[in-house]
């Protein structure tokens, strides 16, 4: 089951990074920093590119753009959010509205929801990372 999780989670990672605006460069450095071993160094190119690049601000167009992504690929992820970090274990459908740097907003089963974050999102980077970590960090 945990294989499954990582695996999940690495494709969610792969999907979101689209949206939150990753370059090529920046996703497969991440991806290797996630499956390669330990002590394999990274790619000094990679490196530096990745160095030079600035993430997208947590604007409301990115929250959007995530937000319409979740809901259309990964409602599943959404309902789990709902279900596990707001407590609603017989959320029936959920829906997420808004992500903001200190929370994300969802709509479940009609009510508005508020899950904060554990730290204040610094960009659209942030944004995917935490909401990746957070679902890997599901029991089950």
């Amino acid at each position: 089951m945990t294989k499954l999780r990582d695996w999940l989670a690495i494709a969610l990672f792969v999907v979101l990074a689209g949206y939150v605006g990753f370059s090529a460069i920046r996703l497969g450095l991440l991806l290797w920093q996630r499956v390669a071993p330990a002590d394999a160094p990274a790619p000094e190119s990679a490196t530096a590119a990745l160095s030079a690049m600035a993430a997208d601000p947590l604007t409301a167009a990115v929250s959007d753009r995530i937000c319409r992504h979740m809901n259309s690929d990964h409602a599943e992820a959404v309902l789990a959010y709902a279900r596990h970090y707001g407590g609603i274990a017989e959320a029936g459908q959920a829906r997420m509205v808004a992500v903001t740097p200190e929370a994300m907003e969802l709509e479940v089963d009609g009510t508005s929801l508020l899950i904060r974050f554990d730290h204040h999102l610094s960009d659209s980077e942030d944004a995917h990372r935490t909401l990746v970590a957070m679902l890997r960090a599901l029991p089950g």
